[in-house]
């Protein structure tokens, strides 16, 4: 099963993440469903899932983090179960714009743009 997390707009008011599977490369994507949770009036973009399915990471610019958008996190046990536990990832967030949060399969090593310095750049930062 392969998956692909988006965000879109698609008349809620805001931008919302998205999930979509197919069975196969070659196969067909399945309809879009709305991602539970999060679930908020504000913005949510640019999600990014685990290689393994049971992380996703995901900008937010309507919870109570430390900045503008923020990075937060969630998980699930399995691929057929939703995610849950939504918690912003403070390591990483500041007081200004992060965003575009992309890791290397092992999870070690993430790669993001923020505007931390005044202008957007791209950061490494490994764990």
């Amino acid at each position: 099963d392969l998956a692909m997390v988006f965000h879109s707009s698609r008349g809620t008011g805001g931008s919302e993440l998205f999930i979509t599977r197919r069975p196969t490369r070659a196969g067909t994507w399945s309809v879009p469903a709305k991602l539970e949770p999060p679930d908020t009036p504000g913005e949510e973009l640019r999600g990014w899932m685990s290689p393994c399915g049971f992380e996703l990471y995901f900008e937010s610019s309507t919870r109570a983090g430390t900045g503008d958008m923020d990075f937060f996190r969630m998980t699930r046990a399995s691929v057929d179960e939703p995610f849950s536990g939504e918690v912003e990832v403070v390591e990483l967030n500041t007081a200004q714009f992060e965003q575009d949060l992309r890791l290397v399969p092992d999870r070690r090593r993430a790669y993001f743009s923020s505007d931390r310095n005044g202008k957007f750049e791209i950061f490494e930062t490994t764990r």
